[in-house]
């Protein structure tokens, strides 16, 4: 996977990566551990390429981020936090569809209102 299609975000780059994009931030927060997030990282690997230039994506690491963990106060796992403007404008938590996601990342990119 090429490293401009889905990004490894962590407490070190995530002011600039994530905070300061400016475009909409999709951030996978998972672990090596964790079964269901290696499924929706497996998805959102396969996803995005299609989304370049229209949005950002990629994981960080739960463990090794401790910081921005706490910082967006991460319980569950898999959690997908949709970024824009630096602020979280979405929360999901669990294991979603490969299709699910994909229509999550259609929906948001084509102005979709919604709430985190």
């Amino acid at each position: 996977m090429a490293p401009s299609s889905y990004e490894a975000f962590t407490d070190r780059n995530w002011e600039q990566e994530v905070v300061g994009s400016p475009l909409p931030v999709l951030v996978h927060f998972c672990a090596d551990w964790c079964v269901p997030c290696r499924t929706v990282g497996r998805s959102l690997q396969s996803l995005a390429e299609s989304y370049i230039g229209r949005m950002r994506m990629g994981g960080l690491d739960v463990e090794a981020n401790a910081a921005t963990t706490e910082r967006y106060k991460i319980q569950g796992l898999p959690t997908l936090l949709w970024i824009d403007g630096g602020q979280v404008r979405e929360r999901r938590v669990g294991l979603m569809a490969h299709e699910d996601l994909k229509q999550f990342l259609d929906d948001r990119l084509n102005g979709a209102s919604f709430s985190a």
